[in-house]
């Protein structure tokens, strides 16, 4: 593991860690998927992801607290309150919150939205028809890759 990702007790005492460590690994995961970033102190999930709820931030600060006994205490309550989050997102796709990208939605397992296609400046914008012809495969993206564990997660 790197640095970034262990817990405070686990940088302190390796050999007294338990598995709410993991825990925290899942959260800083859940944070840097969601932001792009490093957690830092002092900066709110909420602040760098506008559309995300506040409680968010709650199971962000829950997830990556820095005594083990503040954190969740198993795995399974943490994907109940990762699935509870998941919802309340669901929800503010629903009512097309301002702020809230379809995009960033699709990245934990909503609705895809095709991507925008590029407009020279002062041109008319006109569709491109559809093509027939097979797309090449591309190899996905660290974060796709991120976003495929993510719903592999949730489904369990």
């Amino acid at each position: 593991g790197k640095l970034q990702y262990s817990s405070p007790e686990q940088r302190s005492d390796a050999k007294n860690v338990d598995h709410r460590a993991d825990l925290f690994s899942l959260g800083v995961m859940f944070y840097e998927l969601l932001s792009g970033q490093l957690p830092e102190p002092g900066i709110k999930l909420s602040t760098l992801v506008t559309w995300l709820p506040p409680e968010g931030d709650a199971f962000a600060e829950k997830a990556m607290a820095p005594n083990p006994d503040d954190r969740f205490q198993t795995a399974l309550e943490f994907r109940k309150a990762l699935m509870a989050l998941y919802a309340q997102c669901k929800d503010l796709e629903r009512d097309e919150a301002p702020g809230a990208p379809s995009a960033a939605l699709g990245s934990i397992g909503m609705k895809e939205v095709p991507a925008a296609k590029k407009v020279r400046r002062g041109a008319a914008a006109i569709p491109e028809a559809p093509t027939a012809t097979p797309r090449a495969r591309v190899k996905p993206s660290r974060k796709a890759i991120w976003i495929r564990f993510w719903r592999r997660l949730l489904r369990r």
